[in-house]
Formats: structure tokens, C-alpha cells, sequence
């Protein structure tokens, strides 16, 4: 059988998942009797040990000297995770028996009950990254046909949705179109929009599920970086890393531009002059401020 190869941006998640502790805010009502809760009830979620294979951990910053809890236990190893906006349930993606084969499934925090979400295997399919709605009520995620019997090798990621208000979950590709790709997907605050990168044509593509017309529907950006950026709170400013090639003395680098998605004008944030790398940015939630990665 041909071994899945992980794409450029597979390896990027994976690797920034692996080294990147995510905080997250989990109710102390979730919390099991035998593990006191802090005085602020949160607990930092993240991927460990280091070596692999990675299991999703949990520890409480204002217990220092608490051990930190495993709740899961893969063997072959936890690839990303997502936690609800409730803090109650995490969506991870786990790599099932050959490393070929990854499925998503939910842990309940409460009840630690799992439930596999999808038949990723039983569709010759990898299905990874999974990315809650803010309501809870839906999962976007990227999968990758295997072409398995047709020996042709993985196809580009193109994005899928599951549909978390139905018992089972069902799923569903985003596009009726496959030609349009698609990874790293990242929701509005509002649930309204769905930003993530469309490789074939290089750009950012903004879905918007309350567009009245197909042309309102799905707006590119063009970027080449290979990454979505980082939406406003308030979904209508999207900045992303932009690639500049080198010069004879400049190397290359990324520089960061702001999108107005109602505009569609795009501006520097990061002055092209400036001999400076800017590849990771973050919104303030209060969105007037941004935090950025500078090299």
C-alpha cells in the first residue's frame, strides 16, 4: 500500500500543534471531583511527551505542582486537536492502525466518553484538522482522498463540514465543485464566515454562509505564503503573510497585508522596504491590537 505523504502545510500544522501550547478555557463544572479546580476553572490543553507518539494532555496553571492528566491514549498518536468555544468537548484527529489512515473523533470532557465522528478509512480518505463553529453546532476539517485503487496517489486537501446538531454527525464536502482545494480553515466569532487556503489558485478564500448571491459567496485574496493569516474579531479585516522574493542584497521574507473584506482593497501593514520576516500574526480580541512573530 503507498504510504501517505503529509503536504508542506500537514507539516507546518503538525509541527506548530507538536511545540505550541494551546490555553484553553474548560468550565469547572467539567472538571472531575478528584482534580480541584482553579481559582479561574481553566486548564491548558496541549500535545505531549515530546518524543511521540502525541497524546492530548491536560494541566492546571494555578497547580504547578499538580501533574498534568492524559486524556487520550493513541498509540500511533494524536495529529491536532480543536476544543469548543464551551470548553466541554475536544475534536482531535488520530491516526488510526497504518499512518495512512487518520479519523476524527470527540472526547467528552465531562463524561470522557469518545465517539468517532467519521469513516475517513472506509472512504480511502485522511481526514485531519478539525475546526469547531463558535456555536458548537458544526466542524470544518480537511480531508485528503488517498486514490487508493486508482494508484495515482493523495490528492490536495479540500475542506469538509460535519454537521454536529445530527445523531450521527453527518458530513459533508464544503464545494460541490472538487476542483476547488482547500486547508487550514478557520470560522468568524459570528459562525458566518469560513476563511482557508485555496492552493490552486493561490489565495485565501473567504466563504460567507449568509451571502445573498453566488458572487458574495466566496471571496479570494491572493496570497502565496501557503497560509490563511488571522481573521478580526469581528470577521471583516483579514491579515495575512505575503512572500516577497529576494534581492540581489535582500533575502526573501514575508511582510504582512490587511484585507477589508467588504472593500476587498488590500493594504501593507508591514512596509516592503523593511528587512524584516513576519510570518505569524494574531488579533487582539478586542480588535484594535495585533501580535505578531518577527524575525
Amino acid at each position: 500500500m503507498q504510504r501517505f505523504r503529509f503536504s508542506r502545510f500537514d507539516m507546518i500544522v503538525g509541527a506548530v500543534v507538536a511545540l505550541l501550547i494551546v490555553l484553553i478555557a474548560i468550565s469547572a463544572l467539567l472538571l472531575t471531583p478528584a482534580a480541584p479546580a482553579s481559582a479561574s476553572g481553566a486548564k491548558i490543553a496541549y500535545l505531549g511527551p515530546t518524543a511521540g507518539p502525541f497524546n492530548i494532555w491536560l494541566i492546571d496553571p494555578a497547580q504547578p505542582g499538580v501533574a498534568a492528566q492524559a486524556i487520550t491514549n493513541s498509540t500511533n498518536g494524536i495529529f491536532d486537536f480543536s476544543v469548543s468555544a464551551d470548553g466541554r468537548y475536544i475534536a482531535y484527529s488520530e491516526q488510526l492502525g497504518e499512518l495512512q489512515i487518520a479519523e476524527l473523533l470527540v472526547i467528552d470532557l465531562q463524561t470522557k466518553a469518545i465517539q468517532q465522528l467519521t469513516d475517513c478509512a472506509g472512504q480511502d480518505a485522511y481526514c485531519t484538522t478539525p475546526v469547531w463553529r463558535p456555536d458548537g453546532k458544526v466542524i470544518a476539517y480537511q480531508r485528503v482522498n488517498l486514490n487508493t485503487n486508482l494508484g495515482v496517489g493523495p490528492s490536495a486537501p479540500r475542506i469538509w463540514l460535519l454537521d454536529m446538531s445530527r445523531e450521527p454527525a453527518s458530513t459533508f464536502q464544503l464545494f460541490q465543485n472538487s476542483d476547488i482545494l482547500g486547508s487550514e480553515p478557520v470560522w468568524s466569532t459570528d459562525g458566518s464566515k469560513l476563511v482557508f487556503y485555496e492552493s490552486t489558485s493561490q489565495s485565501v478564500m473567504v466563504y460567507d454562509f449568509n451571502a445573498t448571491t453566488p458572487e458574495e459567496q466566496a471571496l479570494t485574496i491572493p496570497a502565496g505564503n501557503g497560509m490563511v493569516g488571522s481573521l478580526s474579531p469581528d470577521g471583516t479585516k483579514l491579515v495575512f503573510p505575503e512572500i516577497l522574493p529576494a534581492g540581489e542584497t535582500i533575502p526573501a521574507r514575508a511582510v504582512l497585508r490587511v484585507a477589508d473584506l467588504s472593500s476587498q482593497v488590500i493594504t501593507d501593514l508591514t512596509p516592503e522596504e523593511a528587512l524584516t520576516d513576519d510570518n505569524v500574526v494574531a488579533w487582539n480580541p478586542n480588535g484594535t491590537e495585533l501580535a505578531l512573530t518577527r524575525t
